[in-house]
């Protein structure tokens, strides 16, 4: 039954990651994959593991990825105070034969500007170079049965440091369940892999737990998120998103764990979404029917038949919440580090 496999599931997951945990943390590299994607959660406190539904659910829990109705093309970029810049690109495939699933290949990139080099001694030699740092990533996602979604990702990472350039691998996993048909509840672990080696030193990467929980009804959601890193230290997530007419989000959030000054950790973002492309009558049809009794099951149950028949989302909703399909979206984030300012994110998509 749906509970029996949502708690296989969870077992397996929080399995994977006691392992890991156990193993401890002879000190902890790659950090970049922990800076997140997508303007859109960085404007909720970067809190999305239960409402993943867009093609950056490749970094936060792939499991969100078969809630998708389109293929996606999704570009980020992040200008880091430091004059560091990230930049993320996500494809999600749909896969016509299999109702409910996904696949996406993603690509997380980070150049760290140029840094100056330091001999044996830790002097300074009067030479610079450049580091950059990367992962690319292949993540699959279905609908196991009725409410629950999971989804894996493998990925490959390359931290370049002049002479050091060391790979590792490394995966995630992650389920999202529907309790009932406004509220869901994400679980993912990230980044459990191989360690890698710098300059002779090695490392772990920075493996954490996310589970969270969301609430979505028509053009209002909020979420709440906990991070839990290996080496027992806890994050808190919080975001609200309120839709504007039909085409318009604006967004508020608070990230924990940034104390450098008050405010700190505080997040604001706007969006803007492009549904010219469907007209009102065109969106109505595509609106599940009322359920009379368990919406949730009643939406979600029939899981064989065509995606072209299903093209709707999981939970009941109006037609200006259906700008889940959308032609073009722009989103913009800002997020306040206290001592270090501001730092500005920018995404955008295209659906098709």
């Amino acid at each position: 039954n749906q509970m029996k496999t949502a708690l296989t599931a969870l077992t397996v997951l929080l399995f994977a990651f006691a392992q890991f945990e156990s193993a401890g943390a002879a000190g902890r590299t790659a950090s970049f994959l922990l800076t997140g994607a997508g303007a859109r959660p960085a404007g909720m406190g970067n809190a999305f593991v239960a409402l993943a539904d867009d093609a950056t659910a490749a970094y936060w829990n792939p499991a969100g990825l078969s809630r998708m109705f389109q293929q996606q093309l999704s570009l980020y970029y992040l200008n880091q105070t430091n004059l560091s810049h990230q930049t993320f690109a996500s494809y999600v495939y749909l896969f016509p034969e299999l109702p409910r699933a996904a696949a996406a290949v993603s690509a997380n990139y980070i150049n760290l500007g140029k840094m100056e080099e330091l001999d044996d001694a830790g002097q300074l030699t009067g030479a610079n170079f450049y580091a950059q740092q990367a992962a690319v990533s292949l993540s699959y996602s279905r609908e196991l049965r009725g409410n629950i979604f999971a989804g894996i990702t493998a990925k490959v990472i390359n931290e370049d440091f002049k002479d050091d350039k060391p790979l590792a691998f490394a995966g995630d996993a992650g389920l999202i369940y529907f309790p009932a048909e406004s509220l869901s509840l994400g679980l993912a672990v990230q980044n459990i892999g191989s360690g890698i080696s710098v300059s002779g030193t090695e490392s772990r990467l920075p493996a954490l737990l996310k589970a969270g929980a969301g609430f979505k009804f028509q053009d209002f959601a909020a979420a709440f998120d906990v991070d839990k890193y290996i080496d027992n230290t806890l994050k808190y997530h919080a975001g609200i998103e309120r839709g504007i007419f039909r085409s318009f989000r604006v967004r508020a959030g608070y990230e924990s764990g940034k104390e450098t000054g008050k405010g700190a950790g505080l997040t604001a973002g706007l969006g803007f979404r492009d549904i010219s492309g469907f007209t009102p009558a065109q969106m109505n049809e595509e609106q599940p029917p009322s359920p009379a009794i368990n919406p949730v099951k009643n939406v979600l149950m029939d899981a064989s038949r065509n995606r072209a028949e299903e093209n709707r989302p999981h939970a009941i909703t109006t037609p200006m919440e259906h700008a889940l399909k959308t032609r073009f979206e722009l989103d913009y984030a800002v997020e306040y580090d206290g001592d270090f300012g501001f730092r500005h994110k920018l995404s955008t998509s295209y659906g098709f």
